[in-house]
């Protein structure tokens, strides 16, 4: 439990892949660029490779981040 709290303080929006402060269309085209098996920031479920999970959690955090 107090590595999941950490890690969500370190990074309050694991779906804003670029940085921009919001979940938006750009992010979600990065995650589709590294579709496939993956080592990267897009693997926001953490299995090794980017899928329809990931996408659907970038989907869920859609809009401006917390």
């Amino acid at each position: 439990d107090l590595v999941v709290s950490s890690l969500v303080l370190s990074n309050p929006c694991p779906s804003d892949i670029d940085g921009d402060g919001e979940v938006a269309s750009s992010d979600l085209s990065l995650i589709l660029l590294d579709f496939g098996v993956c080592t990267c920031p897009t693997d926001l479920d953490g299995d090794g490779e980017v899928t329809s999970s990931d996408l659907s959690l970038c989907l869920l955090d859609f809009g401006a981040c917390p």
